[in-house]
C-alpha cells in the first residue's frame, strides 16, 4: 500500500505546474511523501485489525455474555457506551493537536531543506548561529506540539483498562449476588 502510494504521489508531484509547486513548500512536499504516507500505512494496518478482528470479538463477546447471563450483560450495555464516549472525547481533543504537529513537521522540514540547499551561502555570510537557532526553534516547536498531542492520547490505554476493570468488578459483584 505505502509503496504504491509513494509512487503515485511522486508521479503526481512530477506533473505539477510551476504554480502548484509555488503553492507548496519543499518541506511540506517532503513531509507528505514520507511522514504522511507512513501514518497512512499505520492507519490502514490498524483499521484492518480493528475492522476485521475487533468487531468479531465484540459481537462474539456480547453474544456469549447474553447467552451465559442476560442479567449480567446489562453491565456491558452500560459500560460499553461510556467507553466509546470517553474514547471519542479523547480523539476529539487529540486530532487538532496532531494537525498542529503536522504543521510543525512541515516547518522543520522546510528549515532543514533550506539549510541543506544553501549551506554555502550560510557559511559564506557566517550565519551558522542564526540557522542553528532557527532550527532549534522549529525543532522545539515540533517537540512541544508532539508532547501536547501525546499528553491527550496517552490516556487512551488507561481509560480502556479502567472500563475493562470496572466491568469485570461489576460482573463479579453482581454475579456473586
Amino acid at each position: 500500500f505505502a509503496a504504491d502510494l509513494r509512487a503515485d504521489l511522486f508521479r503526481k508531484v512530477q506533473s505539477y505546474s510551476f504554480a502548484n509547486i509555488d503553492k507548496f513548500s519543499t518541506g511540506s512536499l517532503v513531509t507528505r511523501l514520507t511522514n504522511d504516507v507512513s501514518q497512512l500505512q499505520n492507519f490502514v494496518n490498524m483499521m484492518l485489525r480493528m475492522m476485521l478482528r475487533a468487531p468479531g470479538m465484540l459481537i462474539g463477546g456480547i453474544l456469549m455474555a447474553i447467552k451465559l447471563s442476560p442479567n449480567l450483560s446489562v453491565v456491558m450495555a452500560v459500560t460499553l457506551p461510556l467507553l466509546l464516549i470517553s474514547i471519542a472525547f479523547l480523539v476529539s481533543l487529540g486530532m487538532p493537536r496532531f494537525t498542529k504537529m503536522q504543521t510543525k513537521i512541515d516547518k522543520l522540514n522546510s528549515t532543514v531543506q533550506e539549510n541543506i540547499t544553501n549551506v554555502r551561502v550560510v557559511k559564506s555570510f557566517v550565519r551558522e548561529d542564526f540557522e542553528t537557532e532557527k532550527f532549534a526553534d522549529a525543532n522545539g516547536g515540533l517537540k512541544k506540539a508532539g508532547i501536547s498531542a501525546m499528553k491527550v492520547m496517552i490516556f487512551m490505554q488507561p481509560v480502556q483498562t479502567f472500563f475493562m476493570y470496572v466491568t469485570t468488578v461489576l460482573v463479579i459483584w453482581f454475579g456473586s449476588r
